[in-house]
């Protein structure tokens, strides 16, 4: 019975999460050309993955170049607005860390990396769920949260709103139990979007947290060495 009461949120928060993806204008593909991206944003990650896996690595951060491989039908399989564009925004390491997806043919590659982030949510709300094993009604905050626009954006976008938040989510289980070294390691992998970890950060800087602050410097170091490694005018540019 209990195994019963947390599969049926399950499935219905399943049920939502493939509306929005049966019902976004981001996701409709046919023979005319499209007016934004097949799924959104993610275009942009697999364009600079593949720059790092079969590109010019040199010209990462040359728009013309991301523009004129973001609207080759032959590589992508779809045509959209020549007007609309996604420049690459993020620091070159991180086009590494998705370039194993860039390998694969671009429809495919959308549909794993979607599977990748429904996996996080669902990783992301057990991980915060368990804190609470008393609340046996909690269970259904999970497909109440298909609801809240913000995640309903990330996955009618092919952005990685989910990774972010199981990302958070770890940082505060581990600082709850008392690791704050490894909750600062995971914390630094915020650097991709060092605007979401100002708050937090300057927080545990506050509290003098060192061993937090120490984690979060080892994961920045790291990032930032393994971006120096794929060569100082790649990074100059970004």
């Amino acid at each position: 019975m209990p195994a019963l009461s947390h599969l049926l949120p399950a499935i219905v928060t399943l049920l939502l999460i493939g509306s929005i993806y049966l019902f976004s204008p981001n996701y409709r593909l046919g023979n005319e050309r499209l007016a934004s991206p097949l799924a959104g944003d993610y275009l942009h990650e697999w364009i600079g993955g593949w720059i790092i896996s079969q590109g010019d690595i040199s010209r990462l951060y040359d728009l013309p170049y991301a523009l004129e491989l973001q609207h080759d039908p032959e590589l992508v399989g779809f045509e959209f607005e020549q007007s609309r564009y996604l420049p690459m925004v993020y620091p070159p390491y991180y086009y590494v860390l998705v370039s194993p997806l860039s390998r694969l043919p671009f429809v495919t590659a959308v549909w794993i990396w979607n599977g990748l982030m429904i996996a996080a949510f669902f990783a992301a709300a057990g991980l915060l769920l368990r804190q609470f094993p008393e609340q046996k009604s909690a269970v259904w905050l999970l497909p109440a949260a298909c609801l809240f626009a913000p995640l309903i954006e990330s996955f009618n976008s092919g952005q990685k709103g989910t990774v972010l938040l199981l990302i958070f989510a770890g940082t505060y289980l581990l600082l709850k139990h008392q690791r704050p070294f490894a909750s600062g390691l995971l914390f630094g992998l915020l650097a991709v979007k060092p605007q979401l970890a100002i708050v937090i950060g300057l927080a545990l800087l506050c509290k003098r947290d060192w061993w937090f602050v120490a984690g979060s410097a080892v994961t920045v170091t790291v990032c930032a060495v393994s971006a120096i490694i794929l060569g100082v005018d790649v990074c100059q540019q970004y």
